[in-house]
């Protein structure tokens, strides 16, 4: 049990190095207006798409989870409701930070590449440090409560599942605006 304390600690300082990016990220000015002014339409666009697809996820979880409950076990079930939330609030955060992150790229590309390619990788960061930090913290969290492993499996199949649809309904949607302009057959 004392081991558990590695995943406590290295998830709360992948959180705190998301913070910290995140922190600097949105304190970085950007010098365009206009491209300010786009980033913000892309931002509102970001968060349209996002709140349609956090009600998508929202109807079918309750449904899941009472189905798990009742076949399964009711732990699971809460791990599963868990998983979901964990997944939905590393992907506001990383959709929130990489449009940020777009937008002061172009800004940086014009005038040093090699600025624009740390305010990348940084800002792709954010997502990675949210998603390890989160899930190594609550998984570590679910197994010092339950000191057994299988409701764990919970967790994971609801991250997976709201992950899923998020990358699923934005690969659909990438690929029909581009067969909309012609570049699929």
């Amino acid at each position: 049990m004392k081991l558990l304390i590695i995943p406590v600690v290295a998830g709360l300082t992948c959180i705190g190095a998301a913070l910290y990016l995140f922190l600097r990220l949105r304190a970085a000015k950007i010098s365009s207006p206009k491209m300010s002014e786009i980033g913000s339409y892309i931002a509102i666009g970001v968060r349209a798409y996002l709140s349609r697809q956090l009600r998508a996820i929202l109807l079918v979880t309750p449904i899941v989870a009472i189905v798990l409950g009742f076949t399964l076990n009711i732990w699971l079930a809460v791990t599963f409701v868990l998983g979901v939330f964990t997944s939905l609030i590393t992907a506001y955060m990383g959709m929130s930070a990489s449009t940020r992150a777009n937008v002061k790229t172009a800004d940086d590309a014009t005038r040093s590449v090699t600025t624009a390619f740390h305010t990348a990788v940084f800002g792709g960061s954010i997502m990675g440090f949210s998603i390890t930090g989160f899930s190594l913290v609550v998984l570590s969290v679910l197994y010092l409560l339950f000191k057994n492993p299988n409701p764990l499996v919970g967790f994971g199949f609801g991250a997976s599942l709201a992950w899923r649809h998020l990358y699923q309904s934005s690969r659909h949607r990438s690929r029909s605006g581009r067969q909309d302009r012609g570049e699929y057959p």
